[in-house]
Parts: structure tokens; sequence; C-alpha cells
């Protein structure tokens, strides 16, 4: 049996076929283990996202909860195209296979898109707190609603960029795309850290460590995000040129091809890890529901 393509690799839009052993237990590695990490944690967080429905109103939730919720659909997303791409192909069906490369290319431009809202979430809150507090209001929800829905229907359109059009052109659109992701996750986190060092005026003294303690998570939080996927995108722009390149064999790009998809599992994780730090699922120290890392910062 021929080993799985990966038409979501990012580097060859879709149409490459990955067949050689080395590529093939790469590949096999990483399908397992991506299912083996993100499958429960994100069915463990969507329970919980659940149990805090039917508490409290949806509407109430941080939206930093509301993008981890979305995170880990995606990435259950990603689970179900895997599963329908490999069952396609073994099966020698076509449209099956064809409806899992589609739902499984959704994860590249989604997975950073919601990291970039996080970032942007945590920036508004530490610089511009008047306007985040605004934010939380019915009129702010719309607006989170708004920007989840242009995420899906971007996973929508970039998958269908990644399934047909040339390599060559995608590796472009998708490198322009993680571009703009790290730049705007940079300017976040350099906004958010001179918050840190100086607060500016207004800021109460009675409340500046409480203030501090608030900026310092926004701004762990920010750095994380940032760092994980400044990893995947020089990982990404390192394997599309040796890739690409005519000193590499066949054999090596296609070896490199599937390999450059392990940087993106931190990206993956993120998120969800930090939801169960915030919610004091995973301990750390001292934590709980009632430390919310979106604490408003007045």
């Amino acid at each position: 049996m021929s080993l799985l393509h990966f038409p979501n690799s990012s580097l060859d839009s879709g149409h490459s076929r990955c067949n050689n052993t080395d590529g093939s237990r790469i590949g096999l590695a990483l399908i397992s283990t991506r299912v083996f990490l993100l499958f429960p944690v994100s069915l463990l967080i969507l329970c919980h996202g659940a149990q805090r429905r039917r508490r409290r109103s949806f509407t109430a939730m941080s939206h930093f909860d509301v993008f981890t919720f979305h995170h880990c659909v995606l990435e259950l997303v990603w689970i179900l195209g895997t599963v329908l791409q490999f069952l396609g192909s073994s099966m020698d069906l076509e449209v099956m296979s064809m409806a899992g490369t589609y739902l499984s290319t959704c994860i590249f431009p989604g997975e950073p898109l919601f990291h970039v809202l996080t970032c942007l979430d945590r920036y508004l809150a530490v610089v511009h707190p008047v306007l985040y507090v605004s934010l939380r209001s019915s009129r702010g929800v719309s607006v989170r609603n708004v920007a989840v829905f242009g995420v899906w229907l971007l996973c929508f359109l970039f998958s269908c960029a990644a399934n047909n059009l040339r390599s060559v052109i995608y590796i472009r659109l998708f490198s322009g795309f993680l571009t703009c992701s790290v730049l705007i996750m940079l300017f976040c986190g350099v906004s958010v850290l001179c918050a840190l060092i100086g607060p500016g005026p207004g800021k109460k003294a009675g409340n500046k460590k409480l203030v501090d303690q608030s900026i310092l998570r926004a701004f762990v939080t920010v750095a994380a995000i940032t760092g994980v996927l400044c990893l995947w995108f020089f990982a990404f722009l390192v394997s599309s040129s040796l890739t690409s390149s005519a000193l590499v064999a066949q054999s090596v790009s296609c070896v490199l091809e599937v390999s450059v998809l392990w940087f993106s599992l931190p990206c993956s994780l993120i998120l969800p890890l930090l939801y169960l730090l915030k919610t004091g699922t995973l301990q750390c120290g001292h934590g709980g529901e009632g430390q919310e890392m979106d604490t408003e910062i007045n």
C-alpha cells in the first residue's frame, strides 16, 4: 500500500505524491502524533466549553476562549479530512479522497489566523483598554463573530488555492500570508512589551501590581504564539527554498516536504495549552478558573 500522500503539504499545492520509504515513515509518524495529541485535547476543551455554556451565556465568554474553541474545531476538521483522505486512497475512492484533501488543507491558513486574532485581542486589552471593554459588549461579540466567519471563509479559499493553483504560485501566496501574520504578531508583541516596561499615564498606583501581572500574562501569551509561528515560518521558508533547488534530489525533496510539517505541530498545540493553563486544567504553579488570563486591564 502506498503512503497516504500529503495534499495538505504547503510546499506542493496539494499535488505531491510522496511515496519513498523515508517520506512515508515520517509522514505516518506525523499523522499519528498529531492525532494522538490533538484529538483528546480538542475534545477536552470543547467539552469544557460546552459545560461553561450551560452555566452562563456563550457570548459572555472571552474572545480568547471562543478563538480557542474554533481552533479546536479546526483541528478536528483536519483529523476528519486526514481519515477521509486515507480511506479514499486505500479504497480508490477519488471523491472521498478529494473531500479529505480539501478539509485537511484548511488547517494551514486557519491556525495562523486564529493566532493573529488572539494576539490582536491581547494587544487591545493592554494598549487600548477602553476600546477593549467596549468590544466585550454585544457589539464586540458581533465583530468577533464576523472575524471568525472571515477566518473560516479564508480557510476555504486557501484550501481551493492549495488544490488548484500551480505549486510556485501557492508557495508565494502562502509565504506572503505567513509573513503578514508574523508581522502583525510582532507588532502586537512589541506594543505589549512597551506597555509592560512603561505602563504610561493614567494608571492607578494602587492597582499597579495587578495591572503589571495582567500585562505580563498578555505578553507571555503573545510571545508564545509568535514564537511558534516564527518557528513554522522559517522552517517553511528554508524547506521551500531547498525543495525548489535543482541541487536537491527528488527523494530528498520529498522527505523535506513532509518533515517541515513537524514544525507546524507547536502552532497546533499552543492555543489549547494556553487555554488549559488559564482554566487550571493544567496546574502550573497556581491558577484556576478564577484567574482568567483576560482579566480586564483598567
